[in-house]
């Protein structure tokens, strides 16, 4: 399987959001769009430096969305899996879901037994969605199960 290459910038992802928008703003349906292009983003941090403070200020940045212009939330946070627990009580009963990233992420370099027990733990921890890192080398494996890129735990 082939891949292409990822190559659109933030300004050219801005500028078709603004594009997107303009032409529905048009058409009256501008809070439609917004509402559609909310939900298909995780509000995300995966910083080196990411911490229980910063979490729980990201986490208020996350709630704060519907309360402001356009007043929509998005549907899920990606975080570091060293604070779901965290997360998962700073936003009970808000709808955010959790998600975050396992697998040796985001080289993805890791014997195949430590992803499974790195995903066993985010599940454990109460993540929503688990965005699991592979490698070329499994990929290109006949074994399917060890192909997802992503998860959620039902």
């Amino acid at each position: 399987m082939k891949f292409k290459p990822y190559n659109h910038s933030e300004v050219a992802l801005n500028e078709r959001i603004a594009l997107i928008l303009n032409e529905e703003k048009k058409k009256g349906h501008e809070k439609e769009a917004l509402r559609t292009i909310f939900q298909s983003i995780d509000f995300t941090t995966l910083e080196a430096f990411d911490n229980e403070a910063k979490i729980k200020d990201f986490c208020d940045k996350a709630l704060a969305f519907p309360k402001q212009k356009p007043y929509l939330s998005v549907p899920a946070i990606c975080i570091y899996s060293p604070f779901i627990r965290q997360a998962k009580k700073q936003l009970e009963g808000s709808g955010i879901r959790v998600a975050t990233v396992a697998c040796a992420f985001p080289s993805g370099m890791m014997p195949f037994d430590l992803k499974v027990k790195e995903v066993e733990y985010c599940i454990n921890e109460g993540a929503d969605e688990v965005d699991m890192v592979i490698t070329m080398k499994s990929s290109t494996k006949s074994r399917p199960s060890r192909k997802p890129a992503a998860t959620r735990p039902d």
